[in-house]
């Protein structure tokens, strides 16, 4: 009996010395975005070498690093890492089975800004915003902004995984200021890249009405289509119905124009454009076409000449009227 339990007790003692016990107070001591440290502990740092193991995959189906240390070895770190990415960390006595490795600790590496913010294609209302991932991982998701007012108050959003974002339902010819942030996996965002701002398209201008017209003058006025009050539209002018000869072109704020020192009795063509606060042109317009009224005739004296029984003569000048 008594050797029988001293075979046991020998049994047991030995087993326990020769099975490592699990490196605890495993944990990260720094996170970047491209790098991690970490650190455990070692039951006799003396007689165990450590074998650790990184991977992206909770179930280390798939590794990044798999390494044995030195000797007593309770620290390390791994560089080149993609930023807003978690990754999970074990390690085990190298000499033990894979049931001796310490539970797996995980992070995420913080993101980074997204890089390259640009404008793809501005329109009348709506533009398109992209930009590049940078070193964020897959599956990275962008919280991207525009706003009519710098300190974003009045914001149109896009959120997604895409490195582009589609704004519509914008206002034509107004000033937008734009930003966009990535959203961390470990809940801390990234600071935003920011693009000064941009200015949409202005639309052409609507259908015109000419509310007054004289011998010389005239008065034109045109829907603004959407615009918004202000928007500067340039007004061309011509004789000919094709625009072949330009008589002249005016600038003019709003959506009216008094003509003048026009032909009488001429028919005048007209087309218009929007030009936005970025200083691009919309679409010309081409307007209906409309005669100015004949100008009353000018006196040439005398005015009466000679006279006989039955007539007499008269004359006068054409006064700027065309000879027919």
């Amino acid at each position: 009996m008594k050797k029988a339990v001293l075979f046991a007790f020998i049994f047991v003692f030995t087993m326990g010395a020769l099975r490592a016990s699990v490196p605890s107070s495993v944990n990260f001591t720094s996170v970047s975005t491209n790098s991690a440290a970490f650190s455990w502990t070692l039951d006799t740092p003396g007689t165990e070498t450590p074998l650790m193991v990184l991977s992206t995959d909770p179930s280390f189906s798939v590794t990044l690093s798999s390494a044995i240390l030195a000797l007593g070895q309770n620290t390390t770190a791994y560089y080149g890492l993609l930023s807003n990415a978690t990754y999970y960390f074990k390690v085990k006595v190298s000499t033990e089975s894979d049931a001796g490795y310490s539970a797996a600790v995980s992070s995420a590496t913080p993101p980074v800004a997204p890089q390259s913010f640009a404008l793809a294609e501005v329109n009348v209302a709506s533009f398109t915003a992209q930009w590049s991932a940078g070193n964020n991982g897959p599956g990275t998701v962008y919280w991207a902004e525009a706003s009519l007012d710098d300190s974003f108050s009045i914001n149109a959003i896009s959120s997604g995984t895409a490195v582009l974002a589609l704004y519509e339902g914008l206002n034509p010819n107004s000033t937008y200021f734009l930003r966009v942030k990535t959203l961390g996996f470990g809940g801390q965002d990234s600071g935003y890249n920011s693009y000064p701002s941009t200015i949409t398209r202005a639309y052409p201008p609507g259908t015109e009405a000419y509310p007054a017209v004289a011998a010389s003058t005239l008065t034109l006025v045109w829907d603004d289509n959407g615009n918004p009050f202000g928007t500067r539209y340039e007004l061309v002018v011509s004789t000919s119905p094709g625009f072949s000869t330009v008589n002249y072109s005016s600038l003019t704020t709003g959506n009216y124009y008094e003509a003048s020192g026009l032909l009488p009795n001429t028919t005048h063509y007209f087309k218009a454009a929007a030009l936005s606060w970025g200083g691009v042109y919309s679409d010309f317009v081409v307007f209906g076409a409309t005669l100015t009224y004949a100008a009353v005739p000018a006196d040439n004296p005398p005015g009466l000449g000679a006279a006989d029984e039955v007539s007499v003569q008269t004359q006068w000048l054409a006064n700027g009227n065309p000879n027919l």
